[in-house]
């Protein structure tokens, strides 16, 4: 690699280096040394994610290579948990055959585009494409340099249900879920747990709703139950979520012939 001293080497002690052609050659020097982040190779940056310049008083600056936002975005998916559902689930490979479909995927499409802080809910059939348009629609977020994070409902109940007793867990835990940019939860209030503990799944949801509702937090969620169904149990929480998924609510009602993994 080379030094400061190689950017120099040519002048002399009778050809004497000014100030100004030191700081050009210093910000040279940066600027052709190699770094080592990862995921994509920058020839603009060589690798080290910011690019040295001189204002006009010849005082150096270092800024942000345009890649950043591409390896942001990159390390934001394989921190979001979605794993290979983000190859598999995109918006060109959403099935627009019906005009059912075609209406949720307009909305989706409208969503990614300037939605605010509002959320989205998707709910209804199982295997209508719920988790498919979700999922789209986070990659979409990601690849904006937005930081998604995807969690599974039977999953994070049973994550939050095992940490209650322990305070500080639980209150970490608690925290990573509410104070994520962009939350998905997939399969929203359908756990392994027996009728009895469902008012405890209700308190968890709640929690995890309200917080997030308070604080103004983007959230997607898909679930097989309609709103008029989580009113039933609990009408603050189908509240909360109705009216921050206004304008972006789909609910597919239940019809067998729109459950593609039975075909």
């Amino acid at each position: 690699m080379n030094t400061i001293a190689d950017y120099t080497k040519d002048f002399s002690d009778g050809n004497k280096l000014s100030y100004e052609d030191f700081a050009r050659k210093r910000c040279d020097w940066y600027n052709d040394t190699q770094g080592n982040l990862p995921y994509i190779n920058c020839d603009i940056c060589k690798n080290k994610g910011y690019i040295a310049t001189l204002d006009a008083e010849l005082n150096e600056s270092r800024a942000e290579c345009k890649c950043m936002k591409k390896r942001r975005s990159i390390k934001n998916l394989e921190l979001s948990g979605l794993g290979n559902l983000i190859k598999k689930y995109t918006f060109n490979a959403y099935e627009t055959s019906k005009p059912w479909q075609s209406e949720i995927k307009k909305k989706a499409l409208l969503f990614t585009q300037n939605s605010g802080d509002s959320w989205f809910y998707a709910a209804g059939q199982s295997g209508s494409g719920k988790t498919h348009i979700c999922t789209a629609i986070c990659t979409r977020f990601i690849s904006t340099g937005r930081l998604v994070k995807y969690k599974v409902w039977r999953n994070l109940f049973h994550e939050l249900q095992s940490n209650q007793f322990d305070e500080t867990e639980y209150k970490n835990k608690f925290k990573s879920i509410c104070d994520t940019d962009i939350l998905y939860i997939d399969d929203f209030l359908k756990s392994n747990s027996n009728n009895s503990k469902f008012s405890d799944e209700l308190n968890f949801a709640f929690e995890i709703i309200n917080s997030r509702y308070n604080a103004n937090k983007k959230t997607i969620i898909s679930s097989e139950l309609l709103i008029s169904d989580i009113n039933k149990y609990d009408s603050a929480l189908a509240g909360r979520i109705a009216e921050k998924s206004a304008g972006f609510t789909i609910q597919i009602q239940k019809d067998d012939n729109k459950n593609y993994r039975l075909r």
